[in-house]
C-alpha cells in the first residue's frame, strides 16, 4: 500500500468510537491553548490585517472570524483564525515532525464544523485524525531533516495535508475524494523558512488551513488531482525532500500506532518564541533566580548550538517583537532580565525594545559546538544547548540544557496551562466568557453543536 492509500484508509476507518480514549483526554489541553492564542493573536497587527482583508473580500456568512466576530466563507475564516492562531508564535508543535498542528487544524475544523452544525465528537474526530497524518507524513520527510534542511517550514507545506485530512474527515469524503483532497493539497502547499521573523509566518498557517479547507471542498464538488500525490515521480515527497530523502513507509507505520497525543505527546509552549528557543530562556531564568544575580552583573554568556540551529536564529540583534521570536540572543537576553515572566509577556514590543535586553544581547555569542557539529541533524541534536555565564565578580556557569517546560515528559500543570489560557483568553473576552469556553472545551466531546461554543467565544454578544 502506498503511502497516499495508507492516508486515505487511515481517514476512512478511523472514527471516533475506536480512537483511544486517552487520544481524546490529551487532546483538550492542546485544543484550549491554541483556542487561546488564537484570541490573543486576533489583537496582533498580522491578525487584525488578515481579519479586515477577508471583511473586507466577503464571503457567504458560513464561519466565525474571530476577533471582530462576523461570519464569512469557510475558507475565508479559516485563512483569518489560522493568522491569528500562529501570530504570538506561542501555539503547540509535534516534535518528532516539526511542525506546529494546532493553528493550522483548529482554524480548518472550526471554520467547517461551524458550517455544517458539526458536533463535538465530529470536531474531536476530525482534529486528532489531522494530527495523526501530518505526523506521518512530518516523520516521512523528517526522517533525515531534509525538508527541514532545504528551508521548508513543514507547519505550512505538511500542514496543508494535515488540514486537507481533518477537513475531508467532516465533509464525510469517500475514498476517490480523498485522494483527490490530497492530490489538490499537493498543489497547495508551500511556506519556507526566509519568512521567519515577519507577518508571513503567521500567514502560512492561515494559508495551510485556508488550503485545506478548499481541497477537500473541491475534491467533494468533484475537482480532480493526482491520485498518489506523495510517493509520485513528481510527488510531494520527490520535489520537496530529494529522491530518497524521505522514508515514506514511516507514514503507515506511523498512522495511529501509537497516537501522537498519547506518545509521544505534544509541546504546548511556555514561552511566545519558537520550539527550540524555549530552552535557553528557561535555563536563564532558573538560574539568575538559583544564583541571585542580575543583567548588570554578566560579563558574557556563551551558547553552543547545533549547525543546523542557526537556520532558525535569524536575528542576531532583533528590534521588532516578531524578530525576537526567532533570536537566541533574545531569549537569552530575555530570560536574564525578565526571569518571571512567562507566556506572551517576554516577548512584548516594549520588552524587546528595553535597553537592558538590547544591551545583554551584545554580551552573548552564539555559536556551533563541536560536540554538536559533528553529531546527525536529528530533533534530539537540534534542542541541545551548551550554555557558560559569567559574572563580573569572577563567578562562572556552565550547563547542557534540552528540555523546557511544556514539552512531553515535562508538561505544563493544569494551573500553568490555565493561567495561560485566561491570560490570552482575556485579552478579548469577559471573565464570564473566559470560564465559559473553559467549561465547554474540557466537555467538548459532549458538545451537539458548537453553538454554545462559538456564543462563549464571541467578544461582542454578552
Amino acid at each position: 500500500m502506498g503511502a497516499t492509500e495508507s492516508v486515505v484508509q487511515f481517514i476512512l476507518e478511523t472514527h471516533f468510537e475506536n480512537i483511544p480514549p486517552a487520544a481524546v483526554e490529551n487532546a483538550k489541553a492542546p485544543i484550549l491553548d491554541i483556542i487561546g492564542v488564537m484570541l490573543a493573536g486576533t489583537t496582533e497587527p498580522c491578525g487584525k490585517i488578515a481579519i479586515d482583508l477577508v471583511k473586507e473580500l466577503g464571503g457567504t456568512p458560513k464561519a466565525t472570524v474571530f476577533g471582530d466576530d462576523f461570519k464569512n466563507s469557510e475558507p475565508n475564516a479559516a485563512f483569518a483564525n489560522g493568522v491569528s492562531a500562529h501570530a504570538h508564535e506561542c501555539d503547540d508543535a509535534d516534535l518528532v515532525a516539526l511542525l506546529h498542528p494546532g493553528p493550522v487544524l483548529m482554524p480548518a475544523i472550526l471554520a467547517v464544523g461551524e458550517s455544517i452544525n458539526a458536533s463535538g465528537r465530529d470536531i474531536m474526530e476530525a482534529y486528532i485524525i489531522g494530527w495523526e497524518v501530518l505526523g506521518g507524513i512530518g516523520q516521512a520527510v523528517m526522517s533525515q531533516l531534509q525538508h527541514l534542511v532545504r528551508g521548508w517550514h513543514a507547519t505550512s507545506t505538511v500542514g496543508t495535508f494535515g488540514a486537507t485530512a481533518a477537513v475531508a474527515k467532516l465533509l464525510k469524503l469517500d475514498n476517490h475524494q480523498i485522494r483527490m483532497a490530497l492530490g489538490i493539497a499537493g498543489s497547495e502547499a508551500a511556506g519556507t523558512f526566509q519568512q521567519f521573523g515577519t507577518m508571513s509566518k503567521p500567514f502560512h498557517a492561515g494559508n495551510a488551513a485556508r488550503n485545506g479547507v478548499m481541497a477537500s471542498m473541491l475534491a467533494k464538488k468533484g475537482f480532480t488531482a493526482d491520485p498518489d500525490i506523495l510517493e509520485s515521480r513528481y510527488g510531494f515527497f520527490n520535489l520537496y525532500n530529494g529522491e530518497g530523502n524521505y522514508d515514506a513507509g514511516r507514514v503507515a507505520r506511523k498512522l495511529g500506532n501509537p497516537y501522537t497525543l498519547i506518545s509521544p505527546g505534544c509541546l504546548i509552549k511556555k514561552y511566545a518564541c519558537t520550539a527550540t528557543f524555549q530552552i535557553p530562556i528557561e535555563a536563564m531564568q532558573e538560574l539568575v533566580k538559583r544564583e541571585r544575580f542580575t543583567a548588570e552583573d554578566v560579563e558574557w554568556v556563551e551558547d553552543g548550538i547545533h549547525p543546523q540551529q542557526e537556520k532558525i536564529s535569524r536575528y542576531d540583534y532583533p528590534q521588532q517583537h516578531l524578530e525576537a521570536k526567532f533570536s537566541e540572543r533574545f531569549a537569552i537576553a530575555a530570560g536574564i532580565v525578565y526571569p518571571d515572566l512567562v507566556g506572551l509577556a517576554p516577548y512584548e514590543q516594549a520588552r524587546v525594545s528595553d535597553s537592558r535586553v538590547q544591551e545583554l544581547m551584545k554580551k552573548v555569542k552564539v555559536y556551533v559546538h563541536p560536540e554538536l557539529a559533528l553529531t546527525e541533524t536529528t530533533s534530539a541534536n537540534l534542542v541541545i544547548h551548551f550554555l557558560k555565564v559569567r559574572l563580573k565578580d569572577g563567578r562562572e556557569f556552565s550547563m547542557r540544557a534540552d528540555k523546557a517546560g511544556g514539552v512531553p515528559g515535562n508538561p505544563l500543570s493544569e494551573a500553568e496551562l490555565l493561567a495561560k489560557y485566561r491570560d490570552c483568553a482575556q485579552r478579548v473576552l469577559s471573565p464570564s466568557k473566559v470560564d465559559r469556553s473553559i467549561q465547554l472545551i474540557n466537555a467538548f466531546e459532549k458538545l451537539e453543536d458548537m453553538g454554545a461554543l462559538m456564543e462563549a467565544l464571541n467578544t461582542k454578544a454578552k
